[in-house]
């Protein structure tokens, strides 16, 4: 037998209606009307930033690209400079645990699935991929701006395309919520590291201030701490506009117009993320050398489950 349960919003209105009609004791009349006024909850609305003039050049990605120093991997949209870290990431002592250089893509829609359009195209025909396959990476895409004094506010979208395995061609999104972080760049200021939604469009808003007319560095860092299978990054529509007036709060914001969640008030688990391996071929990672030996059994935490996959071992001597 199933038992129906009251919710809560239901009691709390009963009894505000019974609070009501106590405070009236006066016997009414069969044919009388009577009315009673109950209070109005509303949800407060996020906050509408106007979108103004864009003063971003490029910032839909469809003005064309560049290799910088002739590097093939980087197709940098025009109007924009990206710069990436490489070295130790400070996360961990292991030999993955290192920044490696990105590839950047300007992907047209015909090199996309129609299905992935929506995904990844939020304005005209292109949308840029910053990627690597199991390797950690950071990196920042700026451009500089000239800025007159007043309130400016920094509209950045972004789809982390975080995978750690597939199981039945479906992705399977990071589940260390460290494994991608986002940050908002306006001169000397920043919004600090930011804590993105996986597998879904995320929109920001940073709200700030110029005080004397500038050059200022605008953009936005992206980072994938953990060598994991796919570090990817889709992003597309970015617009930096003039606020009409002052009345605008600083700081960032998500789309919901809410304080966004942020790398240094996260607190990790006390286990590690745990999930199963699947094994790959050695020809997907041809900068690893050694013998392959793939272990189906085998479980990782998340930020050893590149190189975990596997065993490896010299080569013996005639092999």
């Amino acid at each position: 037998m199933k038992t129906a349960v009251p919710s809560l919003t239901l009691l709390v209105c009963t009894a505000v209606l019974l609070l009501l009609l106590g405070r009236h004791t006066r016997q009414t009349e069969a044919g009388e009307e009577y009315t009673v006024y109950l209070p109005i909850i509303a949800k407060p609305e996020a906050p509408t930033y106007p979108r103004g003039n864009n003063l971003l050049n490029n910032s839909s990605f469809e003005g064309g690209w560049y290799h910088p120093n002739g590097i093939p991997e980087l197709q940098i949209p025009n109007e924009w400079v990206f710069v990436w870290e490489e070295g130790p990431t400070g996360f961990g002592s292991e030999t993955w645990d290192v920044w490696v250089r990105p590839e950047v893509r300007v992907f047209p829609s015909y090199l996309l699935p129609p299905h992935e359009h929506p995904l990844f195209i939020w304005d005209g025909v292109q949308t840029v991929k910053i990627f690597k396959d199991s390797g950690a990476i950071s990196f920042e895409l700026t451009q500089n701006v000239w800025l007159e004094s007043g309130t400016y506010v920094l509209e950045m979208s972004v789809f982390p395309d975080l995978v750690v395995y597939y199981e039945n061609g479906e992705k399977v999104w990071a589940p260390d919520p460290l494994s991608g972080e986002v940050k908002l760049i306006a001169g000397n200021n920043n919004t600090g590291w930011l804590l993105p939604t996986f597998g879904d469009k995320n929109t920001y808003y940073f709200v700030f201030t110029v005080a004397q007319a500038q050059n200022v560095r605008v953009g936005a860092a992206m980072r994938g701490r953990w060598a994991i299978r796919n570090n990817g990054w889709f992003m597309d529509d970015w617009w930096l506009s003039r606020l009409p007036n002052t009345q605008f709060e600083t700081g960032v914001f998500d789309g919901r117009g809410q304080p966004p969640r942020f790398s240094d008030e996260y607190i990790p688990p006390a286990e590690p993320y745990i999930f199963p391996v699947v094994p790959v071929s050695s020809n997907q990672f041809p900068v690893i050398s050694g013998l392959l030996s793939e272990v189906a059994t085998l479980q990782k935490s998340e930020r050893h489950f590149t190189t975990g996959q596997f065993v490896f071992s010299p080569p013996s001597p005639g092999d």
